[in-house]
């Protein structure tokens, strides 16, 4: 005989579903949401690819130098202003942002999520800018990754004047991996354009600019132990134009020393700025690093 009162679910099986449902969702959206940040990671590598390839064509068309603009609130040597210098070689606003870089602008300014390093121009004038006096370029930073600056990178030059100028976010920025040369007000830190490259350096280098001031706006930060943000590290570009990702302890900050085995501290790395210097290409892999800000 046909069944005309079909059985249901009963209580308790319909919380063993809900609750088999809950645990596969709460093991689930963690990979679903590494993925994600993976390929946004992936994505800022792309871009930086391409900013690489325009500091390449950009040092070809000028006599071998890096980029060297200035605003006309600072020395040459500062480079700050580099994004609009490689404009034409890239040709879109869009490769200067990072997909997790949270910076917001108005048009015609948009963010620029990356710092180019000013050890390669020439800073304080220890060296020329030149790519002939690059000892290791392969393992030279040649942009970092930072976060809250603006720039109008079609034409820079026309930008708002800076008054002060290192209290401006009107121009893009550089740095030597521990501070910022750009933007950095000590009197309003949530204001201040930030690395976003994790503590570099191995131990590592803090400072008022570095991570650990203001807590930047990507998953997973935390003020205790930064460590960069793309999946624990950071992307960088290296001074021949290939992009990379690095943890930041891999990666040596600091002004250029003047000696070969500086290995990114005070003793035995010269005169320059003796306290403050990042590791010399020739001990790299000594140390334990793959990268520096050195380019000698």
């Amino acid at each position: 005989m046909r069944n005309t009162n079909p059985r249901g679910f009963t209580l308790i099986e319909l919380l063993v579903v809900i609750a088999i449902i809950a645990i596969l969702a709460a093991i689930l959206f963690p990979v679903f949401a590494k993925v994600r940040e993976k390929a946004r990671q992936t994505s800022c590598l792309s871009n930086e690819k391409q900013l690489g390839l325009g500091l390449m064509q950009y040092a070809q068309d000028n006599n071998e130098t890096e980029p060297m603009p200035s605003n006309g609130n600072s020395p040459q040597w500062w480079a700050c202003g580099w994004a609009s210098a490689i404009y034409p070689y890239v040709k879109s606003t869009g490769v200067f942002k990072c997909p997790d870089d949270g910076t917001s602008a108005t048009a015609p300014y948009v963010p620029v999520s990356y710092a180019f390093n000013l050890n390669l121009v020439g800073t304080y004038g220890w060296d020329s800018g030149m790519l002939s006096v690059q000892k290791a370029p392969a393992s030279t930073v040649a942009l970092c990754e930072i976060t809250g600056v603006t720039a109008v990178v079609t034409s820079e030059a026309t930008g708002p004047a800076a008054t002060p100028y290192q209290n401006t976010q009107d121009f893009s920025a550089t740095t030597n991996g521990n501070n910022l040369t750009f933007g950095y007000n000590a009197s309003a830190p949530a204001n201040n354009p930030m690395l976003e490259t994790g503590e570099l350096g191995n131990p590592a280098v803090t400072s008022a600019e570095g991570k650990g001031t203001v807590a930047p706006a990507y998953p997973g930060y935390d003020p205790a132990n930064p460590q960069g943000r793309h999946t624990q590290g950071s992307n960088f570009i290296m001074a021949d134009g290939h992009a990379k990702w690095l943890k930041p302890a891999a990666v040596s900050p600091g002004n250029v020393p003047n000696t070969s085995n500086c290995a990114q501290n005070g003793s035995g790395c010269g005169s320059k700025s003796p306290a403050n210097n990042a590791a010399s290409t020739d001990v790299l892999g000594q140390y334990g690093f793959a990268a520096t800000f050195s380019p000698l």
